[in-house]
C-alpha cells in the first residue's frame, strides 16, 4: 500500500506521535489511569497510549496486548516542530529495520543522526517510532515477497492496514465495532488465539484479498466462501525457524508436509548448509553436503534447483522468482562462505588465513544488505559430504 501524507494540520499534540492524519481527538486524556484509546484504520484492532513524564527519560508508552513499547516523549514535540518548520506534506514512508528508510520521509527523519536525539527514538534497541508503532498492531510475519521479515510478539495477526494509524473517536452507545461488507472470506465460529498471551475469545474473522479485514463476534457481512470454525482454534500461522526446504521449494512450492501443520512462514539455510555464495563449480559440492544432511538426491538437488544465481543476494532474488505457498526467509551458510572463500582447503582441517576471513566477512555482509535473516554454523560431526 502506498505511504500516506502526513501535514502540520494534523493532532499531533493531542497523541504525542501515534497521531499522523486528521482525526478526531481520542477517547482518554493520556494517562496510565485514563491512557488514549487508539485503533488501526480499519477499526479492526485497538491499543491504548500514555504519557509518562516521569521517567527518565520521560517516555510515550505504547501498550499492545502483553507487550509494551517505549519511546522517547520527546518525539511528538520534535516531530511537530519539523513539520511546522518543513511547512509541506511529507510521506510517512514504511522500512525495516535492515533496510534504508526512503530519504524525505517521517521514518527517514526518526532515524537520522540529524534529529534532535541523534537517531532512533525507541527505548529499547530495534523499537522506533512511527512505522514499530504500526507494526505492533497491524501486521504480522511474511512479506508477501516471499521472504519473511519477522516482527515481535506483538504482531498478532496477519493484517496489513498500510503504513500509518489514526485516532479513533470513543465507540458509541456499546462497546465494540460492527463491520459490514463483503469479504472473500468469513471464519465463523471458531476460538480465536492471538498470539498476545491474552485469553481465547469467541470471535469471526473477516478476509479481504490476502489480508483480514475485521475481527470480532457476530460480524457482519456476506463472503463468497463462509468456513465453520465452530469446536477450532483459529490462529496466526506458525513460524518454523529451523527447515531445510532450501531445494524442496523448486519443485514443491507449498513446502509440505510444514503447510499441513499449520506452518506459513519458514526459515531455510540452518546448520551452515547453503545454496549461496555459490560459485558455478562448486554447486555439485554444496548439493553432495545437503544429501548428506537431508538425505535428498543431489541430481535432484542439481536438476531441480535453477542455479542462477552467485552471490546471497542473487539466490534470494531467484527465491523471491519461485512461486511459493509459504512465507521463506533464510540464513547464510558456514559452509557455503567457506567453500566460496577456500576451495578445496575449505575441507581441510586448517583453519582460514587473515585473507580468506577478509572475503567471508565480505560475503556475509553482502548476504545481510540482501535480505538474509542470519548467519548459520554447525559443530555436530555428522554433518559431511559422502565421502567424509
Amino acid at each position: 500500500m502506498a505511504p500516506m501524507d502526513v501535514h502540520t494540520d494534523t493532532h499531533i499534540d493531542r497523541i504525542q506521535g501515534a497521531t499522523i492524519n486528521m482525526a478526531p481527538a481520542p477517547e482518554g486524556t493520556g494517562t496510565k489511569d485514563d491512557p488514549w484509546l487508539l485503533t488501526t484504520p480499519p477499526g479492526t484492532s485497538e491499543f491504548e497510549a500514555w504519557r509518562e513524564r516521569q521517567a527518565d527519560p520521560p517516555a510515550l508508552v505504547v501498550q499492545v496486548g502483553s507487550t509494551q513499547l517505549r519511546y522517547h516523549l520527546r518525539c511528538i514535540d520534535d516531530l511537530h516542530t519539523m513539520l511546522q518548520d518543513r511547512g509541506d506534506w511529507m510521506l510517512l514512508g514504511n522500512a525495516d529495520e535492515q533496510k534504508e528508510a526512503k530519504p524525505d520521509t517521517v521514518v527517514a527523519w526518526g532515524r537520522s543522526a540529524d534529529n534532535p536525539v541523534g537517531g532512533w527514538y525507541g527505548l529499547k534497541k530495534g523499537l522506533r517510532p512511527f512505522r514499530q508503532l504500526r507494526a505492533a498492531c497491524a501486521r504480522g510475519v511474511g512479506s508477501g515477497r516471499g521472504r519473511a521479515r519477522f516482527a515481535s510478539q506483538s504482531d498478532v495477526l496477519p493484517l496489513d492496514v498500510g503504513p500509518h494509524l489514526r485516532l479513533r473517536s470513543a465507540p458509541s452507545g456499546r462497546e465494540g465495532r460492527t463491520s459490514m461488507g463483503q469479504y472473500d472470506i468469513i471464519i465463523r465460529g471458531g476460538t480465536v488465539v492471538d498470539g498476545t498471551g491474552a485469553a481465547s475469545v469467541q470471535a469471526d474473522v473477516g478476509i479481504v484479498g490476502d489480508r483480514i479485514a475485521a475481527v470480532q463476534a457476530d460480524l457482519d457481512g456476506t463472503a463468497t466462501r463462509v468456513i465453520d470454525a465452530t469446536g477450532k482454534l483459529v490462529t496466526p500461522g506458525f513460524v518454523d525457524i529451523h527447515t531445510h526446504l532450501d531445494a524442496q521449494l523448486a519443485w514443491d512450492p507449498i513446502g509440505s508436509s510444514s503447510c499441513y501443520h499449520g506452518i506459513t512462514s519458514v526459515v531455510m539455510g540452518n546448520c551452515g548448509v547453503t545454496f549461496a555464495p555459490c560459485k558455478p563449480e562448486d554447486r555439485q559440492y554444496l548439493a553432495e553436503l545437503m544429501e548428506s544432511v537431508e538425505d535428498i538426491p543431489r541430481d535432484a538437488i542439481l536438476g531441480g534447483l535453477p542455479w542462477d544465481w552467485v552471490t546471497y543476494g542473487e539466490y534470494l532474488a531467484s527465491v523471491d522468482r519461485m512461486p511459493k505457498g509459504l512465507n521463506v526467509g533464510g540464513m547464510v551458510g558456514h559452509c557455503a562462505l567457506r567453500q566460496y572463500a577456500m576451495g578445496d582447503r575449505a575441507l581441510d582441517q586448517d583453519p582460514p588465513t587473515s585473507d580468506d576471513l577478509a572475503v567471508m566477512a565480505d560475503l556475509l555482509d553482502e548476504a545481510m544488505k540482501a535480505g538474509a535473516l542470519g548467519f548459520s554454523t554447525s559443530r555436530t560431526y555428522l554433518h559431511k559430504v559422502p565421502d567424509g
